[in-house]
């Protein structure tokens, strides 16, 4: 089977981490899995792995690792072992500390702020794979960071939280089939404005 690339949502695997701030990206790849009701794939030593099925020609790989965040170059290593990806046909959906809560956005290449789990794959492929960055905001203090992305979302930011991900379901669908620049131009476009999951500008 040929899979066009692959989506990684990078958490840790421990059931009490399942709904904190680093384990994002994973939340984000559950639910698509859930809600496109992909079908189960394969299980490797550092992954597991879905089928999403976009047409006849686009099959798509979507993982979740099975390792701790800052070990998430093994997962993406054994996949280049296993498949032959290049670094390219990776996608890696991430929480980011860099955008306020709310914002989503697509990125290729560039750096990795310090986010362990990016460290750990820019290890193994280099820098040049896909982001999704979703944003979850800044603690108070840089000393407060690793107990920020270990903490649970707040009441108020579980309000939200639904609708992040639905966004970024959707940016994903638009980035396997038509590319980077149609996600990021109904991604980019939408924020929290006063309350409330707004469209920043018109999208096609």
């Amino acid at each position: 089977m040929k899979f066009i690339g692959v989506i990684i949502g990078l958490g840790n695997p421990e059931k009490k981490y399942q709904n904190t701030r680093h384990n994002f990206g994973s939340l984000v790849v559950e639910t698509l899995i859930r809600e496109k009701k992909l079908s189960f794939f394969k299980e490797g030593y550092y992954y597991k792995s879905w089928k999403w099925n976009l047409n006849h020609e686009m099959i798509w790989m979507v993982c979740k690792t099975k390792t701790y965040m800052n070990e998430s170059g093994f997962c993406v290593k054994e996949l280049c072992e296993e498949y032959g990806f290049n670094s390219s046909e990776f996608l890696i959906a991430h929480d980011e500390l860099d955008l306020p809560f709310g914002r989503v956005k697509f990125k290729f290449n560039g750096g990795n702020a310090g986010h362990r789990g990016l460290e750990s794959i820019s290890s193994e492929i280099g820098n040049s794979f896909y982001r999704l960055r979703l944003g979850i905001g800044k603690p108070a203090h840089k000393s407060y960071v690793t107990d920020y992305v270990l903490s649970e979302f707040s009441s108020e930011e579980l309000k939200y939280l639904p609708q992040i991900i639905d966004i970024s379901i959707r940016g994903l669908d638009l980035f396997c089939i038509h590319g980077i620049e149609k996600a990021m131009n109904l991604v980019h476009s939408f924020s929290i404005n006063k309350g409330e999951i707004k469209c920043l500008k018109k999208t096609n």
